[in-house]
């Protein structure tokens, strides 16, 4: 048996060519990277265990590819750590129909990824997994706007075979969303992905719901109760607590089943609102109390976010209504604790009118497009106030037209943001 020293051993041999390896300057850690050099190190370890026949570059497959077919005979010889278990078994093990959830992240990065039941809270439904080392050449982790880019390229026709027939609405409650390795994964080698369909606000931040993609409306809707934030350009943002800023306040949920006339597509945004605005009204009233205690709140209430072409067609039927007021500058008034217990609008207590006279629509809509800064229709336009059908006489709190504004509707693909951002 031959005693020669590593350096008396040929070039071509495993051992040769893990010495003159071990001599070069080491390599940046990328993946082609790491799966060299773990398959050198344990290439001459594998050839002595099983009589040559996988060598290193294999072990450096399994590495890259832990699901691929060599790698359970390779891990019964020579365990490996499989860098997607760097960034945790949830994100290792997730497959196409698993649900996940994290409770925060840093820099967009969720850091404390679990596995959930679908049924349960989640913010990310796993349509599949993808390989970013191709659209990653110059190897630099992606975040921020690359990884909105990357679920729009990539991960597109992953979440479209997956949702099948039922196609993802971009003005809806769904986002494209791409969860690649944590950084430490990363930096480990791993370069795969989770493409999936993410809840999200309106401000485009993580939100959670708690059933499949497949049974879920997806049109945005909250629960009754719910208040929804405002950013500095005074539209929506996401929940918070009724204690704090906010533009408006859920107050009830509302089938328009037999309200909306039927057809192929669901009837403009200002006709939701007009056709809605009776019952958002009596809405209202019950949640508040009686006629008295809404009119004293001054607050407008209003069907918000109509139902758009996509999420019409998959069958979505209910609306939100809920009570805000137009701002000059505007288009929302700042609104702090919730109508049922003294909601104070810019800060100051309601100032109850001491006439019930009630603005006729015209009116109303003609001051709403005066108002400085204020959107002029459109999708985009804030309700002005207008008297619902019917007597609006005795005191009773006018209706709205117009719609809401949508905050980053149109965005087809969300970054995963920190939780409840």
């Amino acid at each position: 048996m031959s005693t020669s020293s590593d350096s008396e051993k040929p070039a071509g041999s495993a051992a040769g060519r893990a010495h003159s390896r071990r001599a070069k300057k080491p390599e940046p850690r990328g993946a082609p990277a790491l799966a060299r050099t773990r398959g050198a190190v344990m290439g001459s370890v594998f050839a002595l265990a099983v009589g040559g026949a996988l060598a290193g570059t294999g072990i450096g497959m399994v590495m890259n590819d832990p699901d691929s077919e060599a790698a359970g005979p390779v891990n019964a010889i020579a365990p490996q750590v499989n860098p997607r278990t760097v960034t945790g078994d949830a994100f290792a093990l997730a497959a196409s129909g698993d649900c996940l959830n994290w409770t925060s992240s840093v820099r967009g990065q969720p850091s404390d990824i679990v596995s959930t039941t679908c049924e349960e809270p989640h913010r990310f439904e796993v349509a599949g997994r993808i390989d970013l080392a191709e659209a990653t050449p110059d190897d630099v982790y992606p975040e921020g706007q690359r990884r909105v880019d990357l679920a729009n390229e990539l991960c597109a026709p992953v979440i479209d075979r997956f949702v099948g027939d039922r196609p993802l609405d971009p003005e809806g409650r769904f986002a494209r969303a791409l969860i690649p390795p944590s950084a430490e994964g990363w930096e480990a080698g791993d370069r795969s992905a989770l493409c999936g369909i993410a809840p999200k606000e309106l401000d485009g931040s993580s939100a959670e719901i708690a059933m499949p993609f497949a049974v879920a409306d997806q049109h945005r809707l909250w629960e009754p109760g719910t208040c929804i934030g405002i950013n500095d350009q005074r539209t929506p943002s996401g929940e918070v607590d009724c204690t704090e800023d906010h533009a408006f306040e859920v107050v009830a949920n509302v089938d328009v089943s037999g309200l909306f006339p039927e057809g192929e597509f669901p009837p403009e945004p200002a006709d939701q609102t007009a056709i809605s605005a009776d019952a958002c009204y009596n809405a209202a009233v019950e949640y508040t109390g009686d006629v008295e205690a809404l009119r004293r709140t001054t607050l407008v209430p209003a069907q918000v976010m109509p139902i758009s072409p996509v999420s019409w067609a998959t069958g979505s039927r209910t609306v939100n209504c809920a009570l805000m007021r137009v701002a000059d500058p505007g288009p929302f008034a700042v609104l702090r604790g919730s109508v049922r217990d003294g909601v104070t609008i810019e800060g100051e207590a309601p100032v109850v009118p001491t006439t019930t006279e009630v603005p006729s629509p015209g009116d109303a809509a003609q001051q709403q497009q005066q108002q400085p800064g204020a959107p002029d229709g459109g999708a985009g336009a804030a309700p002005a106030p207008a008297a619902p059908a019917g007597d609006a006489g005795g005191g009773e709190q006018p209706a709205a037209q117009g719609e809401v504004p949508v905050a980053g509707a149109e965005q087809p693909a969300a970054e995963i943001p920190a939780a409840g951002n």
